[in-house]
This record gives C-alpha cells, structure tokens and sequence, in this order.
C-alpha cells in the first residue's frame, strides 16, 4: 500500500558540518560513475540493500556482464528476475551527457543530475545514518534556496525501519534534494553541493529482458543512494530512495499531492 504524505519547506544553503575526513573526495569523481567506498563499520553495502529491497523477486543480485567496478559496487548487477544498472554520474554538460532525465521515457545515457517530467512514488527504503532529513525536490536547473520537501526521514533510525513516502508529479526540469539537520543542503546535480562533488548514485530497475509489466507494470523504477556529509566514508548508503513511476493522470496526481498535504498538517498538529 502507498502512503502518501507531502509538506513544502524551503531552505538556505548554509556551512556544512565538518567531520574527520577518512577519505580523498577526488578518488570517489570517476570519469562516468562516481565511486563507492565501503560501508562503514556494520553497514551494508549497495548488494546487501538491493537484496534486502528485492531479493524476494528472484533471489540475490551478483555483478554480471560486463559490469564495471566502482570501489566497492559494480554497474550491474542482476538475480533470477531484475536486472539494475547504475546510471551515468557525469555532469549534464560533460561527456555529451546534455539532457535531463525523463521519468516516464528514461534514457541511460541521460545521467541522474538533472531530472524531468513524471508522476511518481517516492518511498524510503534504507537508511545507514542516524541523522534526521529532508528529502525533496528543487524545481528547475539552478538555485539551492527553493527546496521542497517530499517528506522527512526520522533521526536515530538506522537499516529498512525507514519512513517516508509521497507521490509527486512534476512538469519540466528538476534536481532530487536531500537537506541534512537543516544544515547540509544537498543536490542531485554535482555542481550545486558546497563542495562541487556528488552526493547522489542511481540504479534503473528493470525485469531482466526490460520488459515484463509484472514489475511495477513495465514502467520505470530507480534506486537513489545517498551520502550524507562530505570528507567522511562516501559510501552512499545514507539514504535510500525508491522512484517508481506511475500512469496517472495529471489532475488524479494531484489531488494526490493535495491530499498528502492535509496529512502532513495533521500528523504536526498532532506532534504540537
């Protein structure tokens, strides 16, 4: 069942928190795909989260094909039914990588920096932070003081007891937003975070022959992991974000939108 819930915030970019550095940011910025590292201490890294997510639908995902590595994770990776494939992490200007992508008619060559057009369920399904969040959107292709949050990740949680889900619609170009204790803003596209690095890795989830509309009904599906701070592990299991898009039409998606409004002020009356 999808839970919906919907709030609008805006925030400023301020200062990041600074925390002891335990790797160089400049290994992670590969030429294509940003690299992991591995997971801090007992956290788990991106197979462990996909098995955990999917490894109902045809067991354990291996790297296959010829996936490549970056760090700790590789570009595909498949089980008995899915197959999920790391999406391009290079900037929208770099690589001849110059649209955004399209979330009812994605393209792999697109990139995960800019995004644009579609309706959509947004669920958390991991979380190997313990700090409180945001996430959302930022509507357009620049600017970091007009983030709208989808909703909020609780503080303290750590593994899949995660909460958090809406369902978005959107026309025209947008950029994904996580904002950290209110003080770390960050952004799908690279060259909008305080440090010009990326944050943020995508999978596309497909059946095996990308076809089958018995997964979410042939329609796309996109896995966003997140980092959370910079100069700490760049493990990206921070946050992370199941995308699947749905065929609703635009005045249905939003009074789904209007009605996650209304819970989202009644779940803080209630909190007051």
């Amino acid at each position: 069942m999808i839970r919906t819930s919907q709030g609008t915030m805006g925030w400023v970019l301020v200062a990041p928190l600074t925390l002891t550095v335990a790797a160089s940011a400049d290994y992670f910025q590969g030429d294509d795909y940003t690299h992991v590292g591995d997971p801090f201490g007992a956290e788990d890294a991106h197979v462990d989260i996909l098995n955990n997510i999917y490894g109902d639908i045809g067991g354990d995902f291996s790297p296959t094909g010829d996936a490549e590595a970056t760090g700790s994770t590789w570009t595909i990776y498949e089980n008995n039914e899915l197959r999920l494939e790391r999406v391009l992490d290079v900037p929208n200007n770099e690589s001849g990588n110059s649209s955004p992508m399209n979330l009812a008619d994605p393209s792999m060559t697109s990139g995960d920096q800019i995004w644009q057009d579609g309706i959509v369920n947004v669920r958390a399904e991991a979380k190997f932070a313990e700090f409180h969040g945001e996430f959302g959107y930022l509507p357009g292709t620049s600017g970091t003081d007009n983030f709208q949050s989808l909703f909020s990740v609780d503080p303290g949680v750590s593994g899949y007891d995660v909460d958090g889900s809406a369902t978005f619609s959107i026309d025209g170009n947008f950029r994904w937003g996580y904002d950290v204790e209110e003080t770390q803003l960050l952004s799908s596209k690279q060259d909008d975070n305080p440090d010009g690095q990326d944050y943020m890795v995508t999978y596309r989830v497909t059946d095996l022959d990308g076809n089958n509309p018995e997964f979410n009904n042939g329609l796309p599906v996109f896995l966003l992991f997140w980092e959370d701070f910079p100069g700490f592990d760049y493990d990206y299991n921070d946050l992370v974000i199941e995308l699947a898009v749905i065929p609703l039409p635009a005045p249905l998606a939003m009074g789904l939108l209007g009605l996650a409004g209304v819970a989202v002020a009644r779940r803080r009356m209630k909190k007051a």
